[in-house]
């Protein structure tokens, strides 16, 4: 609930701060060369070249700061200026430390002081921009977040008027339960039929039985659920906490990825697709004019998965059979040396060269280069069902190659074990566990994990879970991928 609505806030922040920091630069630079200690003939063009270098490393040490993190942006503009205040001061004693060993201070001083300076005021400059912007026009930038909550009647009043004093997002209480309330049926409903963003539960943990039912059912649709301190017992290992009002929340299930870390993932999938459709232009040029010559229909076959936050998208993959595939069947799965493949459609699934076209997925933002790989809509309805916690990969962009596939988990192999493994990638996600998949693919994609016997559900890659890589592994059983 709060890590994804602090997403898209996390995001304009990061590039806001980036452009007033640029802005409170040059507006050091020209306070010293007309005002403080004028020098007319200070050039420009050096300390430009500075401040792309001294850029990266200011964001570095406010993102470390936790300036990002959904308990800093939702918490009281106060606080936020705290957490500022002291980034910038941290930043600017690790700068003067490394200019001194390094020498910087052939530049101006005057410069780099009045800098610091102006930064604090800069970057709250956005902040109170997105406040007042709520009151003018009476939106909230992060939105609305529906909530659940299970707590003491007497606690109810401190717990709306914390929540009504987050900055940036307004919550709507849709409905409130004591410790001796049964859990209604209506709030069952609203849980299944996505009406919820999240569950918040203020009962002593002892008393928390109450509300088992709710809970498990908004952990099995995907939906979080936070407890206040008074819930957990003091011995409960470390969570993910957040803060709304003041008020701690612990959540009991992961958030996704950190507002940085979608960034960061967000560019590097960027650069090496936009580098991988480039460099790979004429062999999927002529992998194109091979299936046009060798079979009738498109090369190009689309087809509907879900994604991000269960939303559906078109994902792309070379055409690999025949257009009458699924004429008589519906939805299946392919099977090793399927007969409707075509002869090329047999080559580019052995080499997993019909995945290429997913880049131009994730240069477009529906999926990531890591991640669990996607569903179909109807066999992403059936496996909510079917199996816990499914929901929660959608939690993170799909992915053309993943932790579970890197480790053999495709195919015939269980489709639990493929979950689980997704899970943990969420869980532990980082930009270097990305990396490691990413150069474990080609490596282990062509080592199958010794399976046991195919799981009694159907089991499904999503149209593939080998990396779209050349080397990544051989044919495995995939979803047909004519509709």
């Amino acid at each position: 609930m709060l890590g994804k609505l602090t997403g898209a806030l996390g995001l304009f922040l990061f590039v806001a701060d980036t452009a007033m920091m640029g802005l409170c630069f040059l507006a050091a630079y020209f306070a010293k060369k007309h005002l403080v200690m004028a020098d007319p003939a200070l050039d420009l063009e050096p300390y430009l070249a500075l401040l792309a270098a001294e850029a990266p490393f200011v964001l570095s040490v406010l993102a470390l700061s936790g300036i990002y993190s959904s308990r800093t942006m939702l918490a009281g503009l106060g606080l936020q200026a705290r957490a500022i205040l002291k980034a910038t001061l941290l930043a600017f004693v690790v700068f003067v430390l490394i200019s001194f060993y390094v020498q910087l201070f052939s530049y101006s001083r005057a410069i780099f002081t009045l800098f610091f300076a102006f930064l604090p005021a800069g970057l709250l400059l956005p902040r109170l921009a997105l406040l007042a912007a709520n009151r003018v026009f009476g939106r909230p930038p992060a939105g609305v977040r529906r909530l659940l909550v299970f707590g003491d009647p007497a606690h109810l009043p401190d717990l709306a008027g914390r929540f009504a004093s987050s900055p940036y997002c307004r919550f709507e209480f849709l409905g409130t339960a004591g410790e001796a309330d049964p859990p209604r049926p209506e709030d069952l409903d609203r849980i299944v039929q996505g009406q919820v963003d999240g569950v918040v539960v203020d009962f002593h943990f002892a008393k928390a039985e109450a509300i088992a039912e709710v809970v498990n059912r908004a952990e099995k649709e995907g939906v979080s659920v936070y407890m206040t301190e008074r819930t957990l017992p003091v011995t409960m290992l470390r969570f993910a906490e957040e803060t709304v009002g003041g008020l701690p929340l612990v959540a009991l299930r992961p958030l996704g990825l950190p507002p940085l870390g979608r960034v960061v993932k967000r560019l590097l999938d960027t650069a090496i697709a936009a580098a991988g459709l480039i460099l790979l232009a004429l062999p999927m040029l002529f992998a194109a004019l091979l299936i046009r010559l060798t079979s009738r229909g498109p090369v190009l076959f689309a087809q509907r998965r879900v994604g991000l936050d269960g939303r559906e998208f078109t994902m792309y993959k070379f055409r690999t059979m025949r257009m009458d595939a699924e004429a008589s069947t519906g939805p299946v799965w392919a099977q090793p040396n399927d007969a409707r493949c075509t002869g090329v459609g047999r080559l580019l699934r052995a080499t997993n060269f019909d995945e290429l076209p997913q880049l131009w997925n994730v240069l477009r933002g529906e999926m990531s280069l890591v991640g669990p790989r996607p569903e179909r809509p109807e066999f992403v309805r059936r496996f909510k069902a079917e199996i816990d916690r499914y929901p929660h990969k959608h939690w993170v962009k799909p992915g053309i190659t993943g932790w579970a596939q890197v480790h053999g988990w495709r195919g015939t192999t269980s489709l639990d074990e493929r979950i689980r493994h997704d899970l943990w990638y969420i869980e532990h996600w980082s930009l270097w566990l990305d990396l490691k998949i990413l150069l474990m693919t080609p490596l282990l994609g062509r080592k199958m994990a010794e399976a046991p016997a195919p799981s009694p559900r159907p089991s499904s890659d999503g149209a593939g879970s080998e990396a779209a890589l050349p080397a990544a592994a051989g044919p495995a059983e995939r979803p047909a991928d004519t509709a």
